[in-house]
């Protein structure tokens, strides 16, 4: 039985190892990411600093609900810190050089505002 032509042109997959120290800088960069996350719902739950929780109504506290703790967590805590620089819009053509659109922030990343030289 001749091989089909995905597997006639299809290649296992190779990636570069990353070096000892740049995987244990990432672990411990996250897990230092993440205790401060820990430390900021603590602020929280005692009501020194504003929460930006998404909740569910009162009439909907029967069903499933729709964010799990770590969701929540990961979204106010790591997320929205670092949303800035992943969710970037260009304002040009694709490719090796393009236009990225200027943004600001008031409120930490929870909103933005397109900010124009003109």
């Amino acid at each position: 039985m001749p091989p089909s032509s995905r597997q006639r042109f299809q290649r296992p997959e190779s990636f570069e190892q990353p070096p000892m120290y740049v995987a244990v800088m990432t672990y411990l960069g996250f897990g230092i990411v993440t205790l401060f996350g820990y430390f900021r719902d603590f602020l929280r739950a005692v009501g020194l600093e504003k929460c930006h929780i998404a909740r569910e109504r009162e009439e909907q506290k029967d069903f499933v609900p729709l964010y799990q703790d770590f969701e929540n967590f990961y979204t106010r805590n790591l997320y929205m810190r670092v949303r800035d620089n992943w969710n970037r819009p260009i304002c040009s053509l694709p490719g090796p050089v393009f236009d990225v659109m200027e943004r600001v922030s008031p409120d930490y990343n929870w909103t933005f505002r397109y900010w124009y030289l003109h």
